[in-house]
């Protein structure tokens, strides 16, 4: 594993998700705002990722990446979301930009969720979320 550019995003990570307030950036006060996740960074752009929230209600999510300057990337994915009985009610996809540390062992990013049914309309605002990561070994 020697050899890595210290801002090649490429990799798998270990991710903490924080969903915020996106007028404030405050951290949401509910049970369930902060969450596991992880990512996979493929070398030809394209990312999956998937977290702990429960399988019955959210797909695996696949997406993209690239570089947008140094040590900053930003990424885009999609998943599907369920109900708890396991009816399709529409998708999500999840935009965030990307600092990368200078050693390239851990990032930080910030961005957006929008929310769409099934016939791929918005549902209601976007909401917002952080999220801190470090590289999974």
């Amino acid at each position: 594993m020697g050899g890595r550019s210290p801002e090649r995003i490429q990799g798998v990570w270990n991710v903490t998700v924080t969903l915020t307030n996106c007028l404030t950036g405050v951290p949401l006060p509910f049970p369930g705002a902060t969450f596991d996740a992880m990512s996979i960074f493929e070398a030809d752009g394209t990312l999956h990722d998937t977290n702990a929230n429960s399988p019955v209600t959210r797909s695996a999510a696949f997406g993209q990446w690239e570089r947008t300057g140094p040590l900053q990337y930003r990424f885009a994915f999609r998943f599907f979301r369920f109900d708890n009985g396991g009816l399709l009610t529409g998708s999500q996809i999840v935009r965030h930009d990307v600092t990368m540390s200078p050693d390239g062992e851990s990032y930080v990013s910030n961005g957006t969720a929008e929310f769409y049914d099934t016939a791929g309309n918005p549902t209601m605002p976007d909401g917002c979320s952080e999220s801190v990561a470090t590289r999974f070994r």
